[in-house]
Parts: C-alpha cells; sequence; structure tokens
C-alpha cells in the first residue's frame, strides 16, 4: 500500500492519524513539512500533541486510545448513502456515541468529512498505535477511489520497520502477506496455489491473544 514517500510533498492534502512522523520517520516528516510550506493543507489527528501538529491546518486531539471508534465513524459516513452532511447531526445516535467517546464535536466530525471529501489527492499516513486497523483505512480509501475515481495513498510510517516488514508479510491475523484480505476467497486462492496449501477463511489470534493463551 505504501508509496513513495516523495508522493507526500506532491499531494494536495495530508491527513496524518496516529502518528509521530518526525520522530518514527524524520526524512518522511520533512517531505510532509516541505508540503505544508508549499501550501498543501495538512490535518494531524492524535491524542498527543506532536511536533508535526505545530505545521497542521488542521489539528485535532482526540482521547487516547480512541483513534480506531473515529476511523470507523468515518467509513460509516463515507458508506452512508444519506446525505453526507446529515450524517453527524445532532439526531445521528452513531455520531453522538462517538463524540462521546473521542471527546469530539459533532463540527470536528463535518470537518474531518470535509477535509477528505475532495477531488483534490489525497495521502493518509498512520502510525504504530493504529497499525491493527490498517485494513479499515484501507476500506476508507477505496470508498473514497469510488467516489472521486482517484487513487488515494496510504501509507505506514512507524518506528518499528521490522514490525513493519512482519505486518507486510502477514502476521496481522486477517490479513495475507501484502496486506491483502484474508476474508477474500481471490486473496486465499492466490497464495493456496502458491503454498500448495488450504487457507481457513477464519482468522488466527494477535499478539493480546496469543500471549493471553500462554
Amino acid at each position: 500500500v505504501n508509496g513513495k514517500i516523495s508522493d507526500f510533498e506532491k499531494s494536495d492534502r495530508i491527513l496524518i492519524i496516529g502518528s509521530d512522523i518526525t520522530k518514527d520517520n524524520p526524512v518522511a516528516g520533512t517531505f510532509v513539512k516541505r508540503a505544508v510550506l508549499k501550501g498543501k493543507k495538512l490535518a494531524v489527528i492524535d491524542s498527543v500533541n506532536t511536533e508535526i501538529a505545530g505545521f497542521a491546518t488542521l489539528n485535532i486531539q482526540i482521547k487516547d486510545g480512541t483513534e480506531a471508534v473515529l476511523i470507523n465513524s468515518i467509513l460509516s459516513m463515507f458508506s452512508d448513502s444519506v446525505s453526507e452532511k446529515s450524517i453527524y447531526s445532532k439526531n445521528n445516535n452513531t455520531a453522538v456515541e462517538t463524540c462521546r467517546i473521542t471527546g469530539l464535536k459533532l463540527e470536528t466530525l463535518s470537518i474531518i468529512f470535509d477535509f477528505l471529501d475532495t477531488d483534490e489527492s489525497i495521502q493518509i499516513i498512520y502510525g504504530p498505535k493504529i497499525a491493527r486497523f490498517g485494513k479499515v483505512l484501507y476500506s476508507l480509501c477505496e470508498l473514497l477511489n469510488t467516489k472521486w475515481d482517484k487513487k488515494i495513498g496510504l501509507n505506514y510510517m512507524g518506528e518499528l520497520s521490522n514490525s513493519f516488514g512482519a505486518y507486510l508479510m502477514g502476521m496481522i491475523p486477517d490479513m495475507l502477506p501484502g496486506s491483502l484480505d484474508l476474508a477474500k476467497k481471490v486473496n486465499r486462492e492466490k497464495y493456496e496455489k502458491a503454498w500448495n496449501a488450504s487457507l481457513s477463511e477464519v482468522p488466527g489470534l494477535n499478539y493480546n491473544e496469543v500471549y493471553k493463551n500462554i
């Protein structure tokens, strides 16, 4: 999924969520800063105040550990056939619950939607805090790609390159090597042929579950 970090500088908009990019990957952070200095828009969503947030057009702080709730809420927003602007209203129970959990306001959710709902080019960067939810972000990118008929960049930027390598090689229970969805038959068939083995569609245990069962 990852593209070239030089693409950050070329993108019209960049969304960073759960990544302290200037610490985790200083080189990539430099390209993001250059993009901002060139007038590109940057949105940062995190539970802590990071250095890159000082360059942000939009800096949003949420409660620690609630990134996944926000991501799923955004995905739901773009999946809904209802008028997008009405999705985050006081009559929408899902939106109200999202605000309660994340500490955000309904108006802020609408601002995040507006940032992503554009025909301009976008690069989404996420970090270790939400690495396990890369699949949800990938689904969001697919929705945006379909809506605007363009490719949205999705990039993992973490401090542990070995961990990222393990992720790409299929160490996430519901993902196959190359960040392919285990649930999709066509993906399983690809590796069943390569490995000459039958693969179950049922995901294995994540590292927390493995640890608890030792």
